[in-house]
């Protein structure tokens, strides 16, 4: 391996020289590139631990855990390591063994190497060791579960009450009085006993244990066999739940069980009734955020975090129910979200007996066959899937059934803005939120925290390389990882983009025009020829100096295909047409994609809605499909099929962050997305045309070289009153 003296004899300067450069103590530009160039030569890595005694830090964090294996510790661990990487932390991992003697050997360890702070998960109910190690040691200390109630010092604490509540409730409601195996310290005996008597007026059964399955098993078998009165149990984690249930096999009891556990549908659909998930991730993200604070502030004491744990109701996907012995035909947009569909059309049908035959069409072709269906009152399709901007249109055309009678508790469970904006036309309810439309940044995630590249771009520019927030920030960005521009750029281009007479090339403008404060239409009036509309357009067109010039992306699909190939550094696309690029068998960025809210914070609103075609013989049947699949029990397999679910707890999953890593901005991104519509506020296929041809057409003929910004608007300006 290289060593520093190496990379000073390489390059033909002094060692001093060399970690001047490292340290960024030079501005001597030749010298720097020289020096970073010997070091990739040489394949040459700064040593961390040799940097660290200068500076006194170690830029290490250690945590201490009970075990490895707890699907709720790995999740914790698994958000520690990665936020800390995120800022420049490494981990050292020590597990207990649910020990309390070896729990406090490894704090000290971690104390004696001069860990920079220590993240402990406590084994059981804390002692003064812990409380006191939590205020008074120099190295800060964060402690982080459910044992953590009475500390005074740093901590994030996992709260059940409230979602233990609940699953009382339910209980309460369907007769049935619960049994409890919960690990010691999880939950304050005392509190525990008093929540419960409020709810069924006797004391609870209750047992507590060490957190083991074995132990889990005994309890629970035991439970049983002294005849206790119960008609449900309990589990305080899931390593007891695996005993519970085997207890209740062996007694050959047919009890319903709840599991306090991470989420993992698989799982939780067969063997549970409900779950009580706390965010273990989370926990993890603000006990790394806590450490290194405290780390880096000479360890201030900060406020304790509380996360409140939620009581989650599962039901099968495929419940028993009567075939009914029906076809229904879906008329459906050709993408990514139909093809997850096609893998849900067995579970459907041998549940219900009911047929199901779908046509995926290209989106002008489908746009055609809807209106065609609606002008002849045609019954050929049953189930119809439409863009969001079709709705007004459709609705008053008579093409869409009306829905209003599942706004009565239905609609709840979808995020409250999405039912407006995808689902309803002057308050009526016709189509139910079906396709994701939010439109985000997909970037690199390597690119932007390596350190040379950091390094380089903050020489070449003035500032720091992060996920660009405006649009002059991102054609920078674009220009610094295209290598024409840039030749020690890791990839060969900045940005995949689409280009073409269509409505994803008028998608990306919007963006940009809406950003820079200009519009299509102001105050019932056509505005979009405007110096603000001419700064959005140059800046539109300056983009394209940064893609690959040997191949056009007509569509997301193919995009995101440039993106997938590892070639581009960043690429703009929805959130339903990405889920091909975080899949390890069609992505060569996999497992490296970060996430951002487009520059400018102006994203234009995508999206697709279901809804049943009136003319249909089947309209009954279409409306209980529309129910199953956009509701919550297909929710979750549907999206691990590659399909997006708009529902609330479906974006909540943290089970889900694995394969899309960008649900977290979904909420915020449909806050401040806009439609495209007309002067009056009404969307249809008017809109369509003005946006998709005219706005489109003009745009492509611009990217082609054909004519300039200032004439495209003008054109862009003329069509629109024409129309």
């Amino acid at each position: 391996m290289a060593t520093i003296k190496d990379v000073a004899a390489a390059a033909g300067v002094s060692v001093g020289t060399v970690s001047n450069v490292l340290n960024g103590k030079t501005d001597n530009i030749d010298l720097i590139e020289r020096v970073e160039r010997t070091m990739q030569e040489l394949g040459y890595r700064p040593d961390a631990k040799a940097r660290s005694l200068k500076n006194t830090k170690s830029c290490t964090i250690g945590l201490v855990v009970p075990n490895l294996h707890q699907a709720e510790i790995a999740a914790m661990l698994s958000a520690v390591e990665e936020r800390l990487e995120e800022m420049g932390y490494h981990l050292t991992v020590k597990n207990s063994k649910n020990n309390r003697v070896l729990e406090r050997k490894y704090i000290e360890q971690l104390l004696e190497e001069r860990a920079d702070g220590i993240i402990v998960y406590p084994c059981g109910e804390n002692g003064n060791y812990l409380k006191q190690l939590s205020g008074k040691e120099e190295t800060p200390v964060v402690l982080v579960g459910n044992h953590v109630a009475k500390s005074d010092g740093n901590c994030v604490y996992i709260r059940y009450e409230k979602a233990l509540a609940r699953a009382f409730y339910r209980c309460r409601k369907e007769g049935v009085l619960p049994g409890m195996i919960f690990e010691r310290g999880m939950i304050g005996e005392k509190e525990l006993q008093d929540l419960h008597m409020s709810c069924f007026g006797q004391k609870a059964h209750l047992k507590l244990i060490d957190c083991s399955g074995e132990k889990g098993f005994r309890a629970a078998y035991t439970m049983l066999e002294q005849g206790a009165d119960v008609g449900l149990l309990i589990a305080g984690n899931a390593a007891i739940a695996q005993g519970v249930r085997q207890a209740v096999r062996l007694r050959g009891r047919n009890l319903p069980v709840i599991a306090v556990k991470e989420q993992n549908w698989v799982e939780d659909e067969e063997h549970y009734c409900a779950v009580i998930h706390a965010d273990y991730h989370k926990a993890g993200i603000l006990a790394a955020e806590k450490a290194v604070f405290a780390a880096e502030a000479d360890f201030p004491v900060q406020e304790p975090e509380f996360i409140e744990a939620e009581y989650r109701k599962t039901e099968p996907v495929s419940r028993p129910e009567a075939k009914r012995n029906a076809t229904l035909r879906l008329c459906m947009f050709d993408c990514p979200v139909t093809d997850a569909l096609r893998l849900m059309v067995d579970i459907y049908t041998k549940r219900t007996g009911v047929t199901l035959e779908i046509e995926a069409l290209p989106y002008d072709e489908l746009d055609g066959r809807l209106a065609r269906i609606g002008r002849e009152k045609s019954a050929e399709a049953d189930v119809l899937m439409a863009d969001i901007v079709w709705m007004n249109d459709m609705a008053k055309e008579g093409s869409l059934l009306a829905l209003d009678h599942l706004q009565d508790g239905y609609t709840d469970g979808f995020l409250n803005v999405l039912i407006t904006k995808y689902g309803t036309y002057h308050g009526l309810l016709y189509g139910l939120p079906f396709m994701s439309g939010a439109l985000l940044l997909f970037y690199q995630k390597d690119l932007f925290e390596d350190v040379g590249l950091k390094r380089l771009y903050r020489r070449k520019y003035g500032c720091e390389l992060l996920p660009p927030a405006t649009w002059e920030e991102y054609n920078r960005t674009a220009e610094f990882f295209t290598r024409e521009y840039n030749d020690r750029s890791p990839v060969p281009y900045g940005l995949a983009a689409i280009r073409g007479d269509n409505i994803y090339t008028t998608i990306g403008f919007l963006s940009r025009l809406w950003s820079y404060g200009g519009d299509v239409f102001c105050g019932g009036k056509i505005c979009i020829n405007s110096e603000n509309a001419l700064r959005a357009l140059e800046n539109f067109i300056e983009s394209y100096r940064y893609v690959r010039k040997d191949k056009i992306n007509y569509n997301y699909n193919d995009a995101e295909r440039d993106f997938m190939s590892g070639e581009c550094a960043m690429v703009v696309s929805y959130d339903s047409h990405a889920v091909n690029i975080n899949d390890y068998s069609k992505s060569k960025v996999a497992g490296n994609i970060g996430c951002a809210l487009i520059p400018g914070r102006r994203p234009v609103l995508g999206g697709w809605y279901l809804g049943v075609n009136p003319y249909s013989a089947h309209t009954e049947e279409a409306v209980r499909f529309l129910k199953w699949i956009c509701g919550e029990s297909a929710a979750v397999p549907f999206s691990f099929l590659g399909g997006t679910s708009l529902r609330k707890d479906c974006i909540e999953r943290e089970d889900l962050a694995a394969i899309y890593p960008w649900k977290d901005l979904l909420s915020e991104t449909y806050e401040i997305s806009r439609m495209r519509t007309f002067p009056n506020g009404e969307s249809g296929r008017g809109v369509q045309s003005a946006y998709n041809h005219i706005i489109g057409g003009e745009l492509n003929r611009v990217l082609e070289g054909k004519q300039e910004a200032r004439e495209a608007l003008e054109k862009m300006e003329q069509k629109l009153r024409q129309l």
